[in-house]
């Protein structure tokens, strides 16, 4: 088991008479990437401010190793949804720029610009001033400059805004390379794919409280209801077929007449999968399939912030 890098304790904020965060207690493992996952307005945004020192809390308190705040802290990298760049250079002045602040050396940031601006596909925009380009341009040079060196730790807010196919598979690679040269990654988003993709930890937000958190693979494991699809050869036996699933199957269960057959939900227990096989085939109806589904990530979330669970 890896070890926490930041211990998130009881954080709790409030705007005038809404509160935003209402107790939020995390666990960042040193050398992972942890997602935090949710709508608009579900405090996701408010807790990396904190987390920075750009917001005090109102109670709680985060503790980095032995220290208690980030915004002081010369390695961390940051990305927010809206990337600040200096509108006025080009790209690679921007990146020159950080680069000299950062004591880079001469030959190997003129060697480090051109290897990054070319693997996100801007290098031969790199003379153009940067307050000319698209969102997404200045996303992925936004995150270039935050990455440019070896921080401990990146937290990027929804840094995946504004970025086509493409750019979103290599901002992935550029992510799981960051955690893999030994960096910790938070970061804020509403993209499923994003957390599927990149992430090994992942919270569910909303309204200011944690509905669920763990690692992804838990999340699209143990949170599964066992969902089976049954397809049957005639279509107009399908209520029989409910009928007969009615007759057999424990309440809880959920039987769902579909195109081509039926779906079956069970929440908790093994289904008794030979017995639905059997009554169907004792009354004379032909099974063409019968598969188990997975829910999508999308899915297992909208059953949290929807109450199913």
């Amino acid at each position: 088991m890896k070890e926490d890098y930041m211990i998130i304790n009881d954080i709790k904020k409030t705007f005038g008479k809404k509160e935003v965060l209402k107790g939020i207690n995390l666990s960042i493992p040193r050398n992972s990437i942890y997602a935090l996952l949710g709508h608009n307005g579900s405090g996701k945004t408010t807790l990396i401010r904190i987390i920075l020192g750009l917001l005090n809390a109102d109670s709680g308190n985060i503790d980095v190793f032995n220290t208690k705040t980030l915004n002081n802290s010369p390695d961390i990298g940051v990305v927010f949804d809206q990337p600040s760049l200096f509108d006025g250079l080009s790209a690679i002045d921007n990146l020159k720029f950080f680069s000299e602040l950062n004591n880079i050396g001469k030959k190997e940031r003129r060697i480090l610009i051109e290897q990054e601006l070319s693997s996100a596909g801007l290098w031969d925009r790199r003379n153009e001033k940067v307050k000319n380009w698209s969102t997404g341009m200045r996303q992925r040079l936004a995150i270039i400059r935050a990455s440019l060196i070896n921080h401990e730790i990146l937290i990027l807010d929804e840094p995946s805004s504004g970025l086509d196919p493409e750019v979103l598979t290599w901002l992935h690679n550029r992510m799981l390379e960051f955690k893999n040269r030994g960096g910790t990654i938070i970061f804020t988003t509403h993209n499923f794919d994003d957390v599927e993709s990149v992430s090994d930890h992942v919270a569910i937000l909303q309204d200011g409280i944690i509905l669920w958190k763990g690692g992804t693979s838990e999340l699209l494991t143990e949170t599964q209801s066992k969902v089976y699809e049954i397809v049957i050869k005639e279509q107009n036996k399908i209520s029989q077929v409910v009928s007969l699933l009615e007759s057999i199957l424990v309440n809880g269960v959920k039987i769902i007449p579909i195109n081509n057959g039926v779906e079956i939900t069970w929440e908790i227990n093994k289904p008794e999968i030979n017995a639905v096989i059997d009554i169907i085939r004792k009354n004379n109806i032909e099974i063409m399939e019968f598969k188990e589904k997975k829910k999508s990530l999308r899915e297992v979330y909208l059953s949290f912030t929807r109450g199913e669970r």
